[in-house]
């Protein structure tokens, strides 16, 4: 619901199709992800927030564009300047998130707090500048009336705020009972369950041939999620707890390299195809 109304308002602002996918629907599909996270720092559960978040991104890497190829070849249209910015972009703010954590242990400070927020709106501010160069691509989603749109957008922003703290809830009794780490839970179930709209929204575009927004919806919710969510929901816990954030060893050791790695491989991918 929240997808469907945040896409039928952008939509009517005749945006190019990977500017709306690396935004908008970055941010929609995301928003579970910005929930959870808010969530379980509330809760002081920073193994849940960092273990869904970090599984989140490398979910929607391998899964977003792996169901999508399945079903279109998604880097072969022509790609312009925002794309190839966005993909580069992803690429070098993965390599210096992943090394900064790497050299301080995990652990994020107000400082690199703000940093990483101050990098997600200056690839937005970059994102949108570059699209003023180009036009917008001729066929437009289209939906119902605007105050339609802005109804499901209110209702799905409750229902994604509701759920997700439900969801924190599950994962802490579930852990107790059945004696399972926390990372376990929030690293597999939870990433994946939130990656589900990211999912759904680049199969569906796969279906309509629409490669610049798989691309946009994946790259944008990335750098959404390390940027926007993590740069927000560290520098809360920092204020709060008054102490930086810490992302457990586990996460260090195991997700962190393969998250690099995913975006390492997505770069690959959208170089040895972007001239098929």
């Amino acid at each position: 619901i929240f997808l469907r109304g945040t896409i039928g308002i952008s939509s009517k602002l005749k945006i190019p199709f990977f500017l709306l996918g690396a935004t908008v629907i970055a941010v929609g599909t995301s928003s579970p992800d910005l929930f959870v996270g808010i969530s379980a720092i509330s809760k002081h559960k920073q193994d849940i927030m960092f273990g869904a978040i970090i599984g989140s991104t490398i979910a929607n890497i391998f899964l977003c564009v792996g169901f999508a190829s399945l079903i279109y070849s998604v880097p072969c249209e022509k790609q312009d300047r925002s794309t190839k910015f966005g993909i580069y972009y992803n690429t070098l703010f993965v390599l210096l998130f992943c090394t900064f954590l790497v050299l301080t242990g995990g652990k994020i400070g107000i400082i690199f707090s703000i940093f990483l927020i101050l990098s997600f709106l200056f690839f937005i501010f970059c994102i949108i500048q570059s699209s003023k160069k180009e036009s917008a691509e001729p066929e437009q989603i289209k939906f119902t009336k605007l105050y339609h749109d802005i109804i499901l957008l209110v209702i799905g922003l409750f229902g994604l705020l509701f759920f997700s703290d439900l969801l924190v809830n599950l994962i802490v009794k579930l852990s107790i009972e059945k004696e399972i780490h926390e990372k376990a839970i929030s690293a597999s179930i939870v990433s994946f369950s939130n990656s589900i709209p990211e999912i759904i929204t680049s199969i569906l575009a796969a279906f309509k041939k629409r490669g610049k927004i798989i691309m946009g919806n994946v790259i944008g919710s990335n750098i959404f999620i390390v940027g926007g969510i993590v740069g927000f929901t560290s520098l809360a816990y920092n204020v709060i707890a008054e102490q930086p954030a810490m992302v457990s060893l586990h996460i260090l050791k195991l997700d962190i390299p393969m998250f690099f790695f995913a975006s390492i491989l997505l770069l690959i991918f959208f170089t040895l195809k972007s001239h098929c």
